[in-house]
């Protein structure tokens, strides 16, 4: 469910998703349709398929990537990392609060090129493993990163105004 979008609102879905074992499959399809609710009742785009084959990670590799796409990916992978990260360290695991976010920073930055937005969500994601070094992050940072994170995940606005919390 993305929710409700405002007029000219525009969101951007991430969906992630894992295949079995081949086990003797040449692939697999995924099929997909949008559904959502206007004045004019529930309507619906009609079914996409994609088909997804089986390769071998040296080829999955060397598959070119969309720098669109990437973009998007990197943002929510990054979202989730902060998230991760926050639900470890309010565990009292910094060790694997700090592991979690540099894993996601190497991650992004084989992809990330010029991408101004990847870049700076790297930045943030080492910005906050160093913060994280000795104690674990203060609750009301950790609240705020939360939220934030939430929010851009979901591509929802921040609407709250004021100091301290400019407008996403």
């Amino acid at each position: 469910a993305i929710g409700d979008l405002l007029n000219g609102e525009e969101r951007h879905v991430v969906a992630r998703f894992g295949f079995p074992a081949q086990h003797g499959q040449d692939g697999r399809v995924v099929r997909a349709r949008v559904l959502w609710v206007d004045d004019d009742g529930e309507r619906s785009t009609d079914w996409q398929e994609v088909r997804f084959s089986y390769a071998t990670n040296d080829a999955c590799e060397r598959e070119v990537h969309d720098p669109a796409v990437m973009h998007w990916v990197g943002l929510h992978q990054a979202d989730r990392a902060h998230r991760e990260a926050i639900k470890l360290s309010q565990a009292g695991d910094l060790r694997g609060a700090r592991e979690e976010l540099k894993k996601v920073a190497t991650s992004i930055s084989g992809y990330a090129g010029e991408d101004n937005e990847l870049q700076a969500s790297i930045a943030e994601l080492t910005s906050v493993e160093q913060e994280m070094v000795n104690a674990p992050l203060a609750p009301a940072a950790s609240k705020e990163m939360l939220f934030r994170h939430q929010n851009r995940s979901r591509g929802q606005k921040d609407h709250r105004g004021g100091k301290g919390h400019p407008p996403a």
